[in-house]
């Protein structure tokens, strides 16, 4: 099972066991980083084992790539407004 909790990617194990697998970057507009609230309001993955994120803010959608080593990259953004 996995759960996104305050810009954390969490595996629990079937033992309850609770493993952080990523950290999503905080969303930025021209380069600064914007602090606002961010979610996870969804969660796939392919068949190569990566983690793919759709992360929404206050302020833009984001696509975020988490490979099986826990490096996240962002593959789409797009802002509101």
């Amino acid at each position: 099972l996995y759960v996104s909790t305050s810009g954390r990617i969490r595996r629990i194990s079937p033992q309850g066991t609770i493993e952080t697998v990523a950290v999503l970057p905080l969303p930025t507009i021209g380069g600064f980083t914007i602090p606002s609230q961010t979610w996870a309001s969804g969660l796939s993955f392919d068949r190569l084992g990566n983690l793919f994120v759709v992360q929404d803010s206050s302020i833009q959608r984001r696509i975020i790539r988490v490979d099986p080593n826990g490096a996240a990259s962002v593959h789409l953004v797009g802002a509101f407004g």
